[in-house]
């Protein structure tokens, strides 16, 4: 049910897309690798069934997606792994099979991820303006251009982020399936005492200072996308940060979330984290 409600394109879908690794992982945590296979099978014969061909082809893409990040992290379960372990593996499998799908697409559709926003952009412009010109500057073509430049050049960190929220998701909600099921997990350790290794500081600054400078090929490619990497981990360092400090001062455990989506939301915020990386910023907070 979950993978025929994720394989539509409606809010139910949406949210129950979230739902479909954690299900899996903790199919495959539980059941023995015949009897998992077995209701996988039946759980994505179902969905074709119920949505037809036209909504059951992405229902089956959706399950093909997560099956096997899910299947990494269920098998380190299995083996009593830690949660660190098994959260890293999970990550690493979402994010390859992101790159691979990324690169699938290009080589077998030919699609260029550049192009085709441009031409997005190009088409609705010039919906726009066929119905009134002076809606759209005079080097529209030129600012739609530089657009898709600058979301492709975005693509890495979206997909960094994209696999992180995959993974924190598919850990927290497959544990606490697991959990009702009858098999203790461990979990990951409180984000309060989530710290980063101080000379991550220092590659940044490396990373930052080697980006004022053209470059192309490997080494462009190289520092465009540890850039990104190292700021979402800083983001993720100042919440756990923010989180030190509510429980330093006592303050309502609801008081960090409603910080933490702030800080997610807004790029500089990864400053934060960068200091308390660098600083022992914490040791001011504690009486």
């Amino acid at each position: 049910m979950a993978l025929a409600l994720a394989g539509t394109m409606t809010f139910a879908g949406a949210v129950t897309l979230w739902l479909v690794m954690p299900l899996i992982t903790a199919l495959i945590a539980l059941l023995n690798p015949v009897a998992a296979a077995l209701h996988i099978a039946l759980g994505f014969a179902g969905a074709f069934f119920l949505l037809g061909k036209t909504g059951g082809l992405p229902a089956l893409y959706t399950g093909a997606f997560f099956l096997v990040p899910a299947a990494v992290m269920a098998l380190f379960y299995r083996r009593g792994a830690n949660a660190r372990t098994a959260v890293v593996a999970c990550f690493l499998t979402v994010l390859a099979v992101l790159l691979l799908q990324l690169a699938l697409v290009q080589a077998v559709f030919r699609f260029d991820p550049s192009a085709g926003i441009r031409e997005y952009l190009e088409r609705t412009a010039a919906q726009l303006g066929s119905g009134d010109p002076a809606m759209l500057p005079g080097n529209w073509e030129d600012a739609a251009r530089e657009i898709a430049e600058g979301t492709v050049a975005m693509l890495p960190a979206l997909l960094l982020f994209a696999a992180f929220a995959l993974t924190v998701v598919n850990q927290y909600l497959g544990r606490r399936i697991l959990a009702w099921a009858g098999m203790s997990v461990p979990g990951l350790p409180p984000i309060r005492t989530w710290r980063l290794p101080r000379h991550l500081v220092f590659i940044y600054l490396i990373a930052l200072i080697v980006g004022l400078f053209p470059l192309e090929g490997f080494l462009g490619g190289a520092v465009n996308n540890l850039l990104p990497l190292l700021r979402l981990a800083f983001t993720v360092q100042a919440v756990g940060f923010l989180f030190f400090v509510a429980d330093a001062r006592r303050w309502p455990r609801v008081v960090p979330v409603l910080l933490s989506a702030p800080v997610l939301l807004f790029p500089p915020f990864y400053l934060v984290g960068l200091l308390d990386t660098a600083f022992p910023l914490r040791k001011y907070f504690v009486k």
